[in-house]
């Protein structure tokens, strides 16, 4: 009768175990992807256009920045950067993982600087000479 009830323990410890891991295992394919932006918060302001874009992603296949693929290291960290126009400037991050779930975050941002000043380049054209010549030609029958 002992050696009965120890091989049933032994049978349902090494079930709960099965189970437990395979849970353990499996939950990162069951939460699907996660985006960690840890830079710009969003609402910021910059005076400079040029600013640095970071963050973390979890459970991810394949992501964007804008459109464009960047690329993360083993530790699932990216790092970019962006070129905001004068402004107001949506920044968004989409990220897939293989089983084609989709996560995407936003931040909107607003670049204080002003469009270079085309209009003062214009009033002040550069002088290009241009000359003609002519040559006459005649032809008789």
């Amino acid at each position: 009768m002992e050696g009965r009830n120890i091989k049933k323990w032994f049978i349902l410890v090494f079930l709960v175990f099965f189970v437990t891991y395979g849970l353990f295992k499996s939950y990162k394919y069951q939460s699907g992807p996660k985006i960690y932006i840890e830079n710009p918060a969003n609402y910021s302001s910059y005076k400079e256009n040029l600013i640095g874009v970071e963050g973390v992603v979890k459970n991810i296949a394949f992501i964007t920045l804008n459109g464009r693929t960047i690329y993360i290291d083993k530790e699932g960290r990216f790092k970019e950067e962006l070129i905001l126009i004068p402004g107001y400037n949506i920044m968004t991050i989409e990220a897939q993982d293989r089983f084609g779930r989709s996560i995407s975050q936003r931040r909107f941002l607003y670049y204080e600087g002003k469009f270079r000043d085309i209009k003062n380049m214009m009033e002040t054209p550069s002088t290009v000479e241009i000359s003609a010549t002519t040559t006459a030609t005649t032809t008789s029958n």
